[in-house]
């Protein structure tokens, strides 16, 4: 059985650019019962965070972006958490590189 964790991931839609970070949630697949992403994290390949600014938009959307500021070459990760409906936290994180 995918839980609905596992199976959020692999239904979302990310996309990188050297400014942006995307996040786009299929709503028309999953009914939007879900609170807001609740926190967003960026790291660089050594683990350390790098601020953008993120903070916890107050409505749920279909869409999220972040403007990021400039970035070193090198490979990073976003992390983000969102609340379901009931309260349990689903996470989950992927990665991109800067050449």
């Amino acid at each position: 059985m995918i839980s609905q964790v596992e199976g959020m991931a692999k239904a979302l839609n990310t996309e990188f650019s050297h400014k942006i970070v995307r996040l786009n949630f299929p709503w028309n697949l999953i009914p939007p019962k879900f609170t807001p992403i609740s926190k967003v994290v960026l790291k660089d390949s050594e683990g350390a965070k790098v601020d953008f600014g993120f903070e916890p938009p107050k409505e749920v959307a279909t869409d999220y972006s972040w403007t990021l500021p400039k970035l070193r070459p090198g490979s990073y990760n976003v992390e983000f958490i969102m609340l379901g409906s009931d309260g349990h936290k689903m996470k989950d994180s992927f990665g991109f590189m800067v050449h």
